[in-house]
């Protein structure tokens, strides 16, 4: 409940000042309530403040995921399919044991964006609280600028960057969405000067550090339960008053 609840304060402020363009303005006041000048951007069709531009995932990400084998994984490692991941959580800690990953596998690190590409419509798109491994249904991506990492997480977290994935997804029964020039392509209205990025992260940097810890005690309470429950119904433990 506590990621859920940093999850809505960082997505409000963001729809707020990305969305709703109502960002501070020279004056600390809301931008577009406040009359700030907007324009018609043909390629987005509505309105956008001016001097933004309009830019596309590419700009704001690189692809990270490292190829690994099987034998190379160490077996301490989480191992995290796109079954795992998730969904409509901003982070997310542990997973399955190293032993079951097969095949298609590659590394991610913290801080890297996980988006399950593989039926997208389920909306799983996470901020990593560690290092782990992954199958290739998982797009692994990392910010170009780490200080833009819960800027970056918002576009592609938003509804309508999983509406265009959805919609340019390949396949039937399995639709799967394609980085390379394809979800790479999707165009948002970002601001041309950095600074409102950096306010930004900012505000939702310790919100993303705090999810994250949440997520890695939830992870340890039930590593320690895994271990002590079985003790407790077999009589190797017991509860003292």
């Amino acid at each position: 409940m506590l990621n859920d609840n940093l999850e809505q304060q960082a997505k409000l402020i963001y729809d707020y000042w990305f969305t709703q363009f109502d960002f501070p303005d020279e004056n600390g006041k809301p931008y577009c309530s406040s009359g700030g000048k907007m324009v018609w951007n043909e390629q987005l069709k509505r309105n956008i403040p001016e001097n933004w531009k309009v830019a596309q995932l590419k700009d704001i990400f690189n692809v990270s995921g490292k190829p690994i084998s099987r034998d190379d994984c160490q077996t301490d490692a989480y191992y995290t399919p796109i079954d795992v991941i998730p969904k409509r959580t901003i982070t997310f800690a542990g997973g399955l044991s190293a032993a079951e990953a097969n095949s298609s596998l590659q590394l991610y690190e913290e801080n890297n964006i996980l988006l399950g590409a593989m039926r997208v419509y389920f909306h799983r798109v996470c901020i990593s609280a560690q290092s782990g491994i992954t199958r290739t249904t998982t797009l692994v991506l990392k910010p170009k600028a780490d200080e833009y990492l819960g800027y970056a997480y918002q576009v592609l977290n938003d509804d309508n960057s999983i509406l265009y994935a959805t919609q340019h997804s390949s396949g039937t029964q399995q639709p799967y969405i394609k980085w390379n020039d394809v979800l790479e392509n999707y165009r948002f209205a970002m601001p041309s000067n950095p600074k409102l990025l950096y306010e930004y992260s900012k505000i939702s940097e310790p919100l993303i550090t705090k999810a994250k810890n949440c997520a890695r005690e939830t992870e340890q309470l039930r590593k320690l339960r895994d271990w002590l429950l079985p003790m407790l119904m077999n009589g190797q433990a017991t509860i003292s008053d």
